[in-house]
């Protein structure tokens, strides 16, 4: 299975996962959740499946958006500062 293959069949997982447990929410029918553990058990496996290079390439995915949301609110932070120094607020 491929990289992009396992992530379609791990979102496709957590699809019947979540549609398990709305059926059991609106039944309370126990199958229905044995059926959502079931479902989450097996999205697990999959997820504990990923290779080392789809494991980097989400950490780094993940760190990107870290630091971007980082300069952001440096940058955002800088401008307010700016701002205030203009309006005498701040020294």
């Amino acid at each position: 299975m491929t990289d992009a293959e396992r992530e379609m069949h791990i979102a496709d997982l957590a699809g019947h996962m979540e549609a398990a447990y709305a059926r059991f929410e609106a039944r309370h029918d126990p199958a229905d959740r044995d059926s959502a553990v079931h479902f989450m058990h097996l999205r697990d496996e999959a997820i504990k499946s990923r290779s080392a290079a789809q494991q980097a390439a989400m950490t780094a995915a993940i760190e990107k958006r870290i630091d971007d949301g980082l300069d952001y609110f440096q940058v955002m932070g800088a401008r307010h500062a700016a701002e205030l120094r203009q309006e005498g607020i701040a020294a």
